[in-house]
């Protein structure tokens, strides 16, 4: 997990968020490709992550700029940004990122510091959360369930869907839901328990976005 003290985390975290979603599909670019040693051009990288090629520059000029928080002396000069039109290369063997013949970190570290990736899946009957480099467990023993499961499991069915609270407990109850004794606060408490697990595990903090009207999973960490 990546310390919310890392500077290298906090400098990602700062970013918007369409900007770190479009670097986990460089990432995702890069490993993908069968050999990962050389160039990339820009035409190839932005078929393979579906990105504009602006979109790109502006995330190795991330990239660019994340680098300056690994070094404790000599810093890149910022002009360093107007690189983002040269396409990185990574070596197979180390993992490292280059552009133009400077090394930025093993890309492994940036991965981590990004976060654990796009959601993948959540299974409801183990109770596990799982992201690309990472799963989080949401119930103590397999086969439980609790809100924090059902919750998931409701957004599960359509993720990029923004649900009301009234459709999830739709969800939850049946047609009958207000005759239940639960609350409707119900839903933000268990977004709440979702995202302190998340964080604990994986450093992220903001996997579901959600107020006492409506919960959904941050398209941040949604791939399509």
């Amino acid at each position: 997990m990546a310390s919310q003290n890392d500077p290298l985390r906090a400098f990602f975290v700062a970013l918007p968020d369409q900007q770190r979603k479009n670097l986990r599909l460089v990432f995702e670019a890069f490993k993908q490709r069968n050999f990962l040693q050389g160039s990339m051009s820009l035409r190839e990288l932005s078929i393979r992550s579906r990105l504009a090629v602006e979109e790109i520059e502006e995330a190795i000029t991330a990239l660019s700029l994340a680098y300056r928080t690994t070094r404790d002396e000599n810093p890149i000069s910022t002009g360093i940004a107007v690189l983002g039109r040269v396409p990185p290369r990574i070596d197979r063997e180390g993992g490292e990122v280059y552009v133009k013949g400077l090394t930025f970190f093993p890309l492994e570290k940036f991965e981590k510091a990004l976060g654990p990736g796009f959601y993948k899946s959540f299974d409801p009957e183990t109770g596990m959360l799982r992201f690309d480099e990472v799963g989080v467990q949401l119930s103590k023993t397999t086969g439980s369930e609790n809100n924090p499961t059902r919750l998931l499991k409701t957004l599960s069915k359509e993720p990029s869907r923004y649900w009301n609270v009234d459709e999830i407990l739709e969800d939850w109850f049946g047609g009958g839901w207000e005759e239940e004794t639960i609350s409707q606060h119900a839903c933000y408490d268990a977004a709440l328990a979702v995202n302190k697990t998340v964080t604990l595990e994986t450093g992220v903090s903001d996997f579901l976005e959600f107020t006492t009207k409506k919960v959904r999973i941050n398209p941040t960490y949604l791939r399509g």
